[in-house]
Parts: structure tokens; sequence; C-alpha cells
């Protein structure tokens, strides 16, 4: 039983799974490689971009520096960044090819013109775990970026709610979004 399975709903930084996601799809396919060099601009600043903030433009750092900003510490602008480089549109292709109907990302982070405009980034979390299964079934990935999505996706998050009950021994593997 699943509460709220089919509702629609804003997926504030839990959409950021999708961008990961289409990451390491491009990097299968051979179009990029988490190693691919970024330069660091001032536009890429956005609210709660506390690490890509962190560092001085013109900074060197790879497009895995940048997931790992994304997923550990929900960096705004490393994601914003991530998404023109794979391209919001190839993002909801394949959420489209997964049989995923609802999921879109339709926004950057912290667009609120668009915020405003309604173009919320929406899922289900029937939709959610269907995604999260498919990877996990390596049904999307092959298994070496299989493992390294979830490596990534299970970075040591600070302020995490997820590990509360969950013993230190096991590994948690998080994005939530408020």
């Amino acid at each position: 039983v699943m509460a709220h399975g089919d509702e629609v709903m804003p997926q504030a930084s839990s959409i950021k799974i999708t961008v990961l996601l289409e990451l390491y799809r491009q990097v299968q396919q051979g179009k990029l490689k988490l190693e691919d060099a970024y330069v660091v601009r001032q536009e890429d600043i956005v609210q709660d971009s506390d690490m890509l903030g962190a560092l001085s433009p013109g900074a060197r750092i790879t497009l895995r520096d940048l997931a790992t900003m994304m997923m550990a510490v929900s960096d705004n602008g490393a994601t914003n960044v991530l998404i023109d480089r794979v391209g919001m549109e190839n993002v909801n292709r394949t959420l489209q090819e997964l049989g995923l109907k609802t999921t879109k990302l339709r926004r950057k982070m912290m667009d609120l013109k668009a915020a405003g405009e309604g173009r919320e980034n929406i899922s289900t979390v029937r939709e959610m775990v269907t995604l999260l299964r498919l990877i996990y079934e390596g049904k999307v990935l092959n298994p070496q970026l299989t493992a390294d999505f979830w490596k990534m996706f299970a970075t040591y998050k600070k302020d995490s709610h997820m590990r509360r009950a969950v013993p230190e021994d096991v590994v948690v593997a998080s994005k939530h979004g408020w």
C-alpha cells in the first residue's frame, strides 16, 4: 500500500535524481564523461549554491564534482549547470522512455519566474519508486554505472532525516525535497 501514490506533487530537490540519471545515461552513451571539465562562472550561482558559490569563478571542476555537490548538499547552481549540460528535454525524454508519464523536469532550480507561472518539477510517489526500482534492478544503466550511480546517490548528507532510524552500518541512498 502506498499513501498518495498517484498524487502529482512538486518534487523540490528530489527531481535532482532525474538529472543525475540523465548524466549517467549520457556517460553510458559516450556523450559525456564524469571527468569532463567545467569552468565555474559567476552567473552559475543561485540561491542555495553553497559549494559552487564558494569556488572562485574560473575554477576548473568536473561533472562528477558537480554531481557530488548536487547530491550531497543539494547545490542548486551545480544542478542548473548539469541541467544545461544534459538538456532538460533529454531528461524528460528518458523519463518518458522509462514509462513515467507524470514525472517532468520543467524548470531549473530557483527559477522563481517559472515557478510563479506554475511550471513545477513534478512526479508521483509511485513513479519515483518505479524510477528507483528500474535503476536498482539494472534496467537503465550498465552494472558499473549502476553501482557508481548508487554510490553517488548514497553520498553522505549531513542534514538527512532519512538516517535517523537506520543503523550506522547500513548504506542509505536518499534525496529529500522540501
